[in-house]
């Protein structure tokens, strides 16, 4: 009995192993993105005004940058209430 308990540990084991890494390949797929533009207070929240449209600002606080013109990278989703980007890197644009 204790010989299948370790066998059925070990393969749900690896089962959990398999999703996670799955998982996390499925989000290292997303492309990044560049976008340069204005940071404005939207009725949602911040966004940003880029060249190609409106994004929703997601995964870091550019509260401080409301009015100047920045360059973002990130990842963009989509839904339906519009574009949003999860900003990883930001810089002032002069």
């Amino acid at each position: 009995m204790r010989k299948n308990r370790g066998i059925k540990t070990i393969v749900l084991l690896a089962v959990l192993i398999s999703f996670v890494a799955s998982v996390g390949i499925a989000g290292a797929g997303a492309d990044k993105i560049t976008l340069q533009g204005t940071v404005e207070q939207g009725d949602t929240g911040l966004i940003i005004q880029a060249e190609d449209g409106t994004y929703m600002l997601s995964g870091a606080d550019l509260s401080k940058m409301v009015g100047k013109t920045v360059e973002v990278t990130g990842t963009v989703s989509e839904s339906d209430t519009g574009k949003t980007i999860n900003v990883m890197s930001v810089k002032e644009v002069e």
